[in-house]
């Protein structure tokens, strides 16, 4: 197990959606970097990826603090991670509405955190890197990701994620640097 660049173990009560700006592929040398101070707990890829659509690759192990929203990382609000492929403009695409959802689902039942959002930054739930308005967060990176376009894609995810949870499981990933 290599570390990449967490922070200490911890329990998780709520799970961040990124977009990553970047392929599946250069996300995950990005984060593998020496000295980057970057890192998420999945990156998930989409079209235009080498993989099928949804993907899902591990970096982290989630009870493992993530470099990923700034003052999101610290307990007791150290959230888990994911890095959407893509760009911000660009919605997601069904297979990554389907594997962020079934991460939503998993790590909900896992960790006892609502399937509700996007929730305010420190409330129990599924939130985003932005202030759920879309707002840039000062705390968090002043950044709007993941933008509009897949910001008004999450209550959907949220519901999908809602029909999940105690029905059966599809998550299939590469556990590729890290088992969970």
């Amino acid at each position: 197990h290599r570390d990449l660049h967490s922070f200490p173990t911890r329990r998780s009560s709520d799970l961040v959606t990124h977009v990553a700006e970047l392929t599946a592929d250069e996300t995950i040398a990005k984060f593998m970097t020496a000295g980057v101070q970057l890192s998420s707990h999945f990156v998930i890829a989409g079209p235009g990826d080498p993989y099928p659509d949804g993907q899902i690759f591990q970096l982290l192990d989630t009870d493992l603090i993530a470099y990923c929203q700034m003052a999101g990382n610290w307990p007791p609000t150290a959230y888990i991670s994911m890095e959407v492929s893509g760009q911000d403009a660009v919605p997601m695409s069904p297979g990554q509405l389907e594997s962020v959802a079934q991460i939503d689902a998993w790590a909900s039942e896992l960790y006892g955190f609502p399937l509700v959002g996007p929730v305010a930054h420190g409330t129990p739930g599924c939130t985003v890197h932005s202030n759920p308005d879309g707002s840039p967060s000062p705390t968090w990176g002043t950044t709007s990701c993941p933008g509009p376009i897949r910001l008004a894609q999450v209550p959907g995810i949220i519901a999908r994620a809602r029909q999940i949870v105690g029905g059966p499981m599809r998550v299939c990933y590469d556990d590729i640097y890290a088992t969970n």
